[in-house]
C-alpha cells in the first residue's frame, strides 16, 4: 500500500522531508512524506497551482529537492543535504504527458522504440517488445502509421506504449487524459486501470479529475498549497474526509458552519437542531450528499428548489435551506423532476454527519 515513508528497503518510492522552492519565490511544496509501494497506484489530486505536477517532477528528476531525500527501491536518486542526484535517464521510469510529446515524423513504432534504441537494445528485441507493447494497447495494425495523422485517443495509446515498452520500475502520468473528450476520457480511464493492473505497474498519477483518481489509484493524497491535505484509499476519504477542505474539493456534500447557542448546535439562519458533536468546539459540519433521503426522519431539513437537471442517472436537485440572504445549499440525485422554486422536505441521518474543528 501507500503510506508515509517509514520502510526505504520495502518501497518503490520514499520521499522524506521533500522541500521545494523555486528560485526567487515562495515554496511551492511543503514538506512531504511519502511511501509508495511496487505494483501499487498512487494518484496526487488537486486543483491546479497545488503543487502536485512539482511533486511529479521532482521523482522524475526533471528538479532537484530543496530540502528532502527521494530513493528508489532503497536506492538514493535525489539528496538535497549531500547532492546526490541521479538524472531521469537513469532512474528506469516511463512519463506519459498530457500533451502526448510523440514525434510527429516517425511512425508509432518509430515512437515505441525510441526508448528502447536510447537503451542500447538490438534490432530484434526491439521489435519483439514493441509488438507486444502496441498488443497491449490495440494499434497491432499502426505500427507503420504516422502518428500525426492519428486521433487523440490513439496517440495517447502511442504514448501509453512508449512509457511501459522497456518495462520500467515506475510509470508516471501527467494529466495524460486531459485533453481528450468527456467520453472517451472514460474509455481510457478504464482501459488504463486495466493495463495498469496487467502489467503490475507501480505508477504515480497526477490529475484535477476525481473520478480519474478514485478509478485508478489504491490511494489519493488530496494536496493543497503544497502540502498533502489527506493520504488514504478513495473510499476512505468519501467515508472520512479529514478535513472541511478535502470535503469541499471533493464535493462530497454540504459544508456548513454551525453556531451554538441556548438550544445546542444549530445551523446558520434556521431552526435545525443538530445533536452533540463527538469533537470540541466545532466550526463546521459537512452533510453528505449521498445520504440525504426525501421525506420524515431524525434530522430534518426544509428547503427550496433551485435547479433540477437530469444527468443519466437520476435528477441532480439543488435545494437552499434557510432565507434566501442566509443559509446553504445542498445538493442531491432524486429518481424523478422537480419543480423550481417548490419547497421540499428531506431527512439525514445524524450519525453519517462529519464534523470539522478548523
Amino acid at each position: 500500500m501507500i503510506h508515509k515513508a517509514n520502510d526505504i528497503s520495502t518501497d518503490a518510492v520514499t520521499i522524506q522531508g521533500l522541500r521545494f522552492a523555486y528560485p526567487g519565490s515562495g515554496a511551492a511544496l511543503g514538506e512531504i512524506d511519502i511511501g509508495l509501494k511496487r505494483g501499487k497506484t498512487l494518484a496526487l489530486l488537486g486543483p491546479s497551482g497545488c503543487g502536485k505536477t512539482t511533486l511529479l517532477r521532482l521523482i522524475a528528476g526533471l528538479l532537484a529537492p530543496t530540502q528532502g531525500r527521494i530513493w528508489f527501491a532503497g536506492t538514493p536518486v535525489a539528496d538535497a543535504a549531500t547532492g546526490a542526484f541521479v538524472p531521469p535517464e537513469r532512474r528506469n521510469l516511463g512519463m506519459v504527458f498530457q500533451d502526448y510529446a510523440l514525434w510527429p515524423h516517425l511512425t508509432v513504432a518509430g515512437n515505441v522504440a525510441f526508448p528502447l534504441e536510447m537503451r542500447g537494445l538490438g534490432r530484434a528485441e526491439r521489435d519483439g517488445r514493441v509488438k507486444a507493447a502496441l498488443a497491449r494497447v490495440g494499434l497491432s495494425t499502426y505500427a507503420e502509421r504516422r502518428v500525426s495523422d492519428m486521433s487523440g485517443g490513439q496517440q495517447q495509446r502511442v504514448a501509453i506504449a512508449r512509457a511501459t515498452v522497456a518495462e520500467p520500475d515506475l510509470v508516471l502520468f501527467d494529466e495524460p487524459l486531459s485533453n481528450l473528450d468527456r467520453e472517451l476520457r472514460e474509455t481510457m480511464v478504464g482501459e488504463l486501470a486495466s493495463l495498469v493492473a496487467q502489467l503490475g505497474l507501480t505508477a504515480l498519477y497526477v490529475t484535477h479529475d476525481q473520478s480519474e483518481a478514485f478509478s485508478l489509484a489504491h490511494e489519493v493524497a488530496v494536496m493543497r498549497g503544497g502540502k498533502i491535505e489527506q493520504l488514504a484509499p478513495p473510499e476512505n476519504l468519501a467515508d472520512q474526509p479529514g478535513s472541511a477542505a478535502v470535503a469541499e474539493f471533493l464535493r462530497l456534500g454540504a459544508v456548513v458552519a454551525v453556531t451554538k447557542g441556548e438550544g445546542g448546535w444549530r445551523l446558520p439562519g434556521t431552526d435545525i437542531r443538530l445533536p452533540e458533536p463527538p469533537i470540541g468546539n466545532p466550526r463546521r459540519v459537512l452533510i453528505p450528499s449521498r445520504d440525504v433521503r426525501p421525506g420524515e426522519g431524525p434530522l430534518n431539513l426544509t428547503g427550496q428548489v433551485r435547479a433540477s437537471v437530469f444527468r443519466g442517472d437520476g435528477h441532480l436537485i439543488t435545494f437552499h435551506v434557510g432565507p434566501a440572504d442566509a443559509g446553504f445549499d445542498l445538493s442531491f440525485v432524486a429518481p424523478n423532476r422537480a419543480a423550481i422554486g417548490a419547497e421540499i422536505a428531506l431527512h439525514i441521518d445524524p450519525a453519517v454527519l462529519r464534523w470539522f474543528a478548523e
